[in-house]
């Protein structure tokens, strides 16, 4: 038997033993080894999660494992392979899927969302989410960066500009992290100011070679940043408030990428139209995987650096419930799931 920890209601977390279903012809039993907590992972343990997902529910979906068994249909992945995955669960046949972004996919679910994911010994997974990394140089731990990478990678790809003088980076979390690795890796001469409270995540920026941190609360950001004006505003902090720190801080004409969703925000049109601000926003990684891997492989050494703690999948349940800000407030964490 496998076992998974199940979130059967938010606050409600335990380890339990799973049946899996049997494989069909286009699907593949993996082991996962490791999977990273994100932030929506933190809101589904507490109930604060918006968009749509349900419970009763296994987490995870940045992850890393082995292929252990496969369908008759499945020719690109041997047993033993080293894999990761894509959280969307798209169906690859709509007019989304076809011709506009996978991410959008309208039968799309997410796995460790709406559908169980690999907070588990065992998973199921389509072949179509599944991406190979038998000869990608990352360690297991770093695998796990790759999903929440594509997800900042996809949303820099929808921008109408590539280039950028100054951006300002609202939020240090793991997404606004890496963010600001990819400014600095990947576009050059860009400076890059990086806003948040909790000092040792702007440690982490200055290892991603931030060229400001600033330990300031977002309430009082517009008033120490006085005329500044950035080119570009990243919001990855979920601060209700955001839209009157993109109004004092965004040039005319600027551009805003919004990496959070929050139903207490609304956008104005006179930034829209009166300022000509153009805003983006991002749900997904899906298109963006292989960009993600070669940004981890050529920064792995930088990349290390986000990871920060490591937890056994048996000790998640206490962790979550008795050691919550362990999760919360600092670099990536990581879940064991299975010996290598």
């Amino acid at each position: 038997m496998h076992k998974a920890l199940y979130v059967q209601n938010p606050n409600s977390l335990a380890i339990q033993q799973i049946s899996l279903k049997k494989l069909e012809a286009d699907e593949v039993l993996v082991r996962p080894l490791f999977c990273g907590i994100c932030g929506s992972d933190l809101k589904l343990f507490k109930g604060d999660y918006h968009m749509s997902h349900r419970y009763p529910l296994i987490p995870g979906h940045e992850w890393v494992g082995r292929v252990v068994d496969k369908g008759a249909n499945v020719a690109q992945f041997d047993i033993g392979d080293r894999v990761t995955g894509e959280c969307s669960h798209y169906c690859g046949e709509c007019v989304y899927c076809r011709e506009i972004d996978k991410n959008l996919c309208v039968n799309i679910v997410k796995y460790g969302i709406s559908r169980d994911g690999f907070f588990a010994t065992a998973a199921v997974v389509h072949k179509r989410h599944l991406h190979s990394l038998s000869d990608v140089e990352l360690p297991d731990l770093l695998c796990c960066l790759i999903e929440p990478t594509a997800v900042v990678i996809h949303g820099f790809e929808r921008l109408l500009k590539a280039q950028f003088r100054k951006v300002l980076v609202l939020g240090a979390g793991p997404i606004g992290l890496l963010a600001c690795l990819y400014l600095k890796k990947q576009i050059a001469n860009t400076h890059v100011t990086i806003v948040d409270t909790n000092s040792k995540r702007l440690e982490i920026a200055e290892k991603f070679s931030a060229d400001k941190t600033i330990n300031c609360p977002l309430d009082r950001l517009s008033q120490k940043m006085g005329s500044d004006k950035f080119e570009l505003i990243v919001e990855s902090s979920g601060y209700k408030g955001v839209v009157e720190i993109i109004r004092q801080l965004v040039e005319e004409k600027g551009q805003v990428l919004l990496f959070t969703q929050n139903p207490e925000v609304s956008i104005p049109t006179d930034l829209i139209v009166g300022r000509m601000i153009s805003f983006y926003g991002n749900v997904g990684g899906a298109g963006s995987f292989d960009a993600a891997i070669r940004l981890l492989e050529r920064q792995k050494m930088t990349a290390a650096h986000l990871i920060d703690n490591i937890f056994e999948l048996d000790h998640l349940p206490h962790v979550v419930d008795k050691e919550f800000g362990l999760l919360s407030q600092g670099g990536k964490s990581i879940v064991r799931i299975s010996a290598v």
